[in-house]
């Protein structure tokens, strides 16, 4: 974990040890664990990630199924990453829609996050309702931006795969860097959650898949 600040950058380095089904507070706003999945785990899920319909297919899919579809900029291709949603709320472009049935095998999941969540950040937490999967290969990366207000206070993602990335918090004055390696876990809320913080996901090393849960707004 690093962290910048000021005109005249100044860096910290932490060491993090990951304990199972607890967060650390890392920053204000920020919440880490490393080693929050096994290595059999891990390789589990990224198999079955890797088994969705839709990844490097070219192909028409349902709507109502749940798959990766490839992510358009200005109208043209993204390279690097493709994403799959489901659950409620997900963008449908213009506004909020209802996305595919939550698998059971990400529900699964889900109950994980919630559990993280209420056991480390607020034992109030109303559980995660939407999911988002990335899947990255080498090289990746996910422009900076503020998550849109139809979803609330908490966003968590889980790290999957054989490549780590950095997530990247930034606001006019600051910014902390965090190394997400495979089988970690990190959760963020105010006020990195909010405008004028933006994040992105930069230095991707290799196929990583990203789950990423949020709750719908109050």
């Amino acid at each position: 974990f690093r962290r910048r600040a000021g005109p005249h950058p100044s860096h910290v380095v932490i060491r993090l040890l990951g304990t199972r089904m607890t967060m650390r507070q890392v920053a204000d706003g920020l919440w880490f664990c490393l080693d929050e999945f096994s290595s059999r785990e891990n390789n589990r899920i990224a198999n079955y990630l890797g088994s969705v319909s839709g990844a490097g297919l070219d192909r028409q899919l349902d709507q109502d199924e749940f798959h990766f579809r490839q992510l358009m900029e200005d109208g043209t291709a993204v390279k690097g990453r493709l994403e799959a949603a489901c659950g409620t709320p997900v963008w449908g472009g213009e506004g909020q829609v209802t996305g595919p049935a939550v698998p059971a095998y990400l529900q699964t999941l889900t109950e994980r996050a919630d559990l993280l969540v209420r056991s480390s950040i607020d034992t109030l937490h109303a559980g995660f309702s939407s999911i988002y999967v990335d899947l990255y290969e080498e090289g990746g990366s996910f422009v900076p931006h503020t998550d849109r207000p139809i979803y609330g206070p908490y966003v968590l993602g889980m790290s999957f795969g054989v490549g780590s990335c950095e997530i990247v918090f930034s606001s006019a004055d600051s910014e902390y860097r965090l190394t997400l390696p495979p089988r970690s876990v990190y959760c963020f809320g105010p006020p990195l959650r909010n405008e004028p913080w933006v994040h992105e996901v930069v230095g991707v090393t290799g196929r990583r898949f990203g789950v990423t849960f949020r709750t719908e707004a109050p």
